[in-house]
């Protein structure tokens, strides 16, 4: 992904929900709670949700890492 088109980011706020992720990388819900406990996207659990920083996010996408691909899911 070419960085010029993190801007499609400029959206959402530094703090992204699950929801957020299911929009952003158009999975489903049982996906995107799959890599939050994998920790595949780096989150944090605070009560009964999920909290991502966008930074975390972003990582992800622009990972080279195999492992962190959903294909492999």
């Amino acid at each position: 992904m070419d960085t010029n088109n993190l801007n499609l980011f400029s959206n959402y706020n530094d703090v992204l929900k699950v929801e957020d992720l299911q929009k952003i990388l158009g999975i489903g819900r049982n996906l995107a709670y799959q890599l939050l406990t994998d920790k595949k996207i780096i989150g944090k659990k605070v009560g009964h949700s999920w909290i991502i920083a966008k930074s975390n996010l972003i990582k992800f996408i622009l990972s080279e890492d195999e492992n962190a691909s959903t294909d492999n899911i």
